[in-house]
Order: structure tokens, then C-alpha cells, then sequence
């Protein structure tokens, strides 16, 4: 394993003041690898439960790899109940990507996942860490309790508006399933073909919070 999603942040701060397009093809070429990887695991009926820049890289090939298992879970259909949630380990993984349902320690499912990796695109399109200035009490009483989002900037679209506010809903079955996701986002990859757009994202490093929906 050469470098982490963190690690590539500097490199992809970079491409995004040079050339956006490039930065677009190259963002939506590795969502679309982590994608299908985490869609894998829901098939496998494991769950991840840690998913974040530091846990996600790249071999020597540019081959994007999901490493540190230590958080994953195998769900066991015996144990699921009526609701399809399961009774797991509750405040488990990193505070920034994780599920309000995780952080209260309540039943959850595979829709953990769908939350992380709706914080981790938010942070690959804005370039931005998100909750950045959120001490861990803030983020119990904004994000956890009082349902707060990172602000989706106009400028990205309605598509990706709809994806995040679906992906990190606080309801679990609200949540956008896996394989939708890789359909939103290859949709939205090749729409970016349209350099219109490509030349008006120059915003798109802008970040506040707001409350979610």
C-alpha cells in the first residue's frame, strides 16, 4: 500500500486549481472503485463500520484498497430484527464519519456505511475536513442530536444535493442504497463531460454547516 485518501488531498487540491475537469474524472474514477467495493461487503452482508480517508488507499498499480478490518461485522440474518436492524456495538469507529444511531448506541445495519461514505464524498468534492471545527460535545449536540450536515454548495448540483441528503438521513431506511449510489454518481461523472459546468465550480471549496435533512 503506497498512500491514503488523506495522504492524496494535497495532490488533489492541486488538480482541482488547475484543471477541474481532470480533478472530476479522477475523483468520480475512485467513488466509483470505493463504491463497488462497499457494495461488495452489503452483498457479503458485512458491514465496515470505519470508512474514512485514512482507511481507504492506493497500491502501486492505482488500484484503490479498503484496509484495517478491525470495525467490520458480519450480519448474521438470525439476529436481525423486525425492523432489519441488528444489536451491535454501539459508538464504534471515528467520531467525524460515524452514524448518529452508532454514536447513541442503538441498533443499526449495513446503512452505516451508506452514512460514512456520504461524509467521505462531501469531503473528496469540497476538499474539506468535514465538522472541522466540531469538538467532540458539538458534534454530539449538532450533528448527533440536531441532525447538522455539512452545507452542499448549490454549484454541485441537484443530483449530488439529493444523494447527500438521502445518504446521511438520519432515518436508516431513508438512506440511499449502494448500488443507486454508483448510479447517481456514474450519471453525474459523464454529465461533467459538459466543461459549462466543469468552469463553474470554482466555488466549490466553500464549506459551513446547516441542518439536515
Amino acid at each position: 500500500m503506497q498512500v491514503s485518501f488523506r495522504d492524496f488531498v494535497p495532490v488533489w487540491s492541486a488538480l482541482l486549481i488547475i484543471h477541474i475537469y481532470i480533478y472530476i474524472l479522477f475523483c468520480g474514477n475512485s467513488l466509483d472503485q470505493l463504491n463497488n467495493l462497499v457494495l461488495l461487503f452489503f452483498f457479503c452482508s458485512i458491514i465496515y463500520r470505519d470508512l474514512k480517508p485514512e482507511n481507504i488507499g492506493y497500491d502501486v498499480r492505482g488500484v484503490l484498497k479498503i484496509f484495517d478490518f478491525g470495525l467490520a461485522q458480519e450480519l448474521r440474518p438470525k439476529e436481525m430484527f423486525e425492523d432489519g436492524t441488528y444489536e451491535l456495538t454501539g459508538f464504534t469507529g471515528t467520531i467525524r464519519y460515524m452514524p448518529p444511531e452508532v454514536a447513541q448506541s442503538q441498533r443499526y445495519n449495513s446503512t452505516v456505511d451508506v452514512y460514512s461514505f456520504s461524509i467521505l464524498l462531501w469531503e473528496m468534492l469540497s476538499l474539506k475536513q468535514p465538522f472541522a471545527d466540531f469538538t467532540c460535545r458539538m458534534h454530539n449536540q449538532l450533528v448527533v442530536m440536531r441532525n447538522v450536515r455539512p452545507v452542499v454548495p448549490d454549484i454541485w448540483g441537484s443530483r449530488i444535493n439529493n444523494l447527500l441528503t438521502n445518504c446521511w438521513s438520519p432515518v436508516l431506511n431513508k438512506r440511499m442504497p449502494f448500488e443507486d449510489i454508483c448510479t447517481c454518481l456514474s450519471e453525474e461523472t459523464y454529465s461533467c463531460h459538459d466543461d459549462s459546468i466543469c468552469d463553474d465550480m470554482g466555488d466549490c471549496n466553500s464549506s459551513t454547516h446547516g441542518n439536515g435533512r
